[in-house]
């Protein structure tokens, strides 16, 4: 399952419950209609306002609405005083493609939050982010990690990690991955933390794999 596979590639404890916990929280959209699976989706959202988070995975064909399920949830979010975080997977294939472009969210939809969680993590915000190292005006980490890279990206992971888990504890956060088959490592790795922890804080994060492309991908 993909909460499985991001675990592996997060190089993460293996979660003994992650696999009933994953099918706990499976919406299987079966269907354009998608009122059921949004009361679903509205459950959890507001669970997770309420400080129980949860991790969501959303397994669809193309076509039959998820994209709009998770657009539709984040409105609803947004209504609910919480910060929607929407982002599209298949955009940027770079390491760490998709958290540039969570950052990039961050930034544009709450800026002196984002930047006021950041300030405990800041030095290694500003060597993975440009943009973060110009916003936050500080000297990015210089460690030299060129004979320990994999642990450099761990050092990267939980700063982002960390720095998520600070605002949402300002305010909670609705976390949405479209088109999750299409993550590159780097950005699977951070998805599995969150995931993780999701459900002791204020956040809701919510995979979606669309299973036709999930299905035709290579083994990793």
């Amino acid at each position: 399952e993909v909460i499985d596979r991001l675990t592996r590639i997060g190089e993460l404890p293996v979660d003994n419950d992650a696999g009933a916990a994953a099918r706990s929280y499976l919406v299987g959209v079966q269907t354009v209609g998608r009122s059921a699976e949004l009361a679903k989706l509205r459950e959890r959202l507001e669970r997770a306002i309420a400080g129980r988070g949860a991790r969501v995975l959303l397994e669809s064909r193309a076509g039959l609405g998820s994209t709009r399920l998770i657009l539709d949830l984040a409105v609803e979010a947004q209504l609910a005083g919480a910060l929607p975080l929407v982002i599209d997977a298949a955009l940027r294939s770079e390491s760490f493609g998709a958290v540039h472009a969570l950052i990039d969210k961050l930034l544009t939809s709450a800026h002196e939050d984002a930047l006021a969680a950041a300030q405990e993590h800041a030095p290694w915000l500003a060597r993975l982010s440009p943009v973060l190292a110009r916003e936050l005006g500080v000297a990015p980490d210089s460690t030299d990690f060129s004979t320990t890279p994999s642990e450099l990206r761990r050092r990267y992971i939980a700063a982002v990690s960390g720095w998520l888990c600070k605002l949402c504890a300002r305010r909670a956060l609705y976390i949405a991955v479209d088109n999750a088959h299409a993550l590159d490592d780097a950005s699977g790795a951070l998805l599995a933390s969150l995931a993780t922890d999701a459900s002791k804080s204020a956040m809701l994060v919510l995979v979606c794999v669309k299973t036709e492309q999930r299905d035709a991908a290579p083994p990793s």
